[in-house]
């Protein structure tokens, strides 16, 4: 899997070194980079024979079991190759079924506990102790913004999809009891979406007494964050938020459709500066095409405005 295109090298040394060992073995890719731009991940990277589009969860088992005919060539989605050094792709979408949302997660031999020891988790690790074994959890995929620098969209497609609340809450506490992971950071793109679920997902977590910490490393959208939403993030373990500024320019913001404005974001660190606990940060971007000096000089003004930490 390859999430970023800085990664890509990475990506095909790995495929590489396994074909050398396995000649005869099949390498799939996938990931954002991979969905992206899958004809150059598969002509640059001769280890890998195939390319997985988009999310995996349900086309790369309909693969499988169409290899093993148990489906017909029909159920064959998301999927691309080269053949005779000609690109084939299916590019068709597979449906989002709940049940591949809500199910349960299944790391088989994969030692999850140790991957925090490896490596860092989120951005956020330094709060908490060396020995802490963290790990990721998703409660919903996609995003309700159309960002034009984002690739969330391309990749999830429209809307969001949330997962059951008692399933997410059952897969932390899994993690919890079997590993011994007592940090999370959420990987979702839009972790505040929808408030009332988000809520009784917070509480939940609050009402089990998992004794866990959490993280959104990935940014918030701040037009979604109250005053309810930050009460229950704070009794549930949240130590740290990042929200999705990128511009103190309105102007900015509409040009690349941002869901948030100066107003929300000024309303947002208003709100956070009540839950000292939450290590607050604003992520911000600089040089927008057509960005003037004085528009900069906004978002600058805006991130001491904040008071974020």
């Amino acid at each position: 899997t390859c999430m970023f295109s800085v990664t890509h090298r990475a990506m095909k040394q790995v495929a590489g070194y396994v074909k050398e060992l396995y000649a005869q073995l099949p390498v799939f890719a996938g990931g954002v980079h991979t969905s992206g731009v899958p004809e150059l991940v598969l002509k640059d990277c001769a280890g890998i024979d195939f390319a997985g589009l988009y999310e995996g969860n349900t086309s790369l088992p309909d693969m499988l079991d169409f290899i093993n005919g148990k489906q017909p060539e029909s159920s064959l989605t998301q999927l691309c190759t080269i053949e005779n050094e000609q690109y084939i792709a299916i590019t068709e979408r597979a449906p989002v079924e709940s049940n591949d949302l809500n199910a349960a997660a299944d790391y088989r031999d994969l030692k999850i506990e140790e991957y925090s020891s490896l490596g860092r988790i989120g951005t956020y690790y330094w709060l908490f102790d060396d020995a802490t074994r963290a790990s990721t959890v998703l409660s919903n995929r996609g995003c309700r913004a159309k960002c034009t620098f984002c690739s969330v969209r391309h990749f999830n497609g429209k809307g969001v999809n949330d997962r059951d609340v008692n399933a997410v809450v059952d897969e932390l506490e899994n993690l919890r009891d079997r590993y011994g992971i007592t940090h999370i950071m959420w990987l979702d793109d839009d972790l505040f979406y929808k408030e009332k679920r988000t809520v009784q997902l917070f509480n939940e977590i609050t009402k089990r007494n998992l004794g866990i910490t959490w993280d959104a490393s990935n940014g918030i959208i701040a037009s979604a964050l109250t005053n309810e939403i930050v009460h229950s993030a704070s009794e549930s373990g949240c130590i740290g938020l990042s929200l999705g500024v990128e511009s103190g320019s309105d102007k900015i913001l509409r040009a690349v459709y941002k869901p948030s404005t100066v107003k929300h974001y000024i309303q947002a660190g208003e709100i956070l500066r009540n839950y000292p606990s939450i290590f607050t940060r604003g992520l911000f971007m600089c040089g927008f095409p057509g960005e003037t000096i004085s528009q900069l000089t906004d978002t600058i003004n805006l991130g001491r405005e904040m008071q974020f930490d």
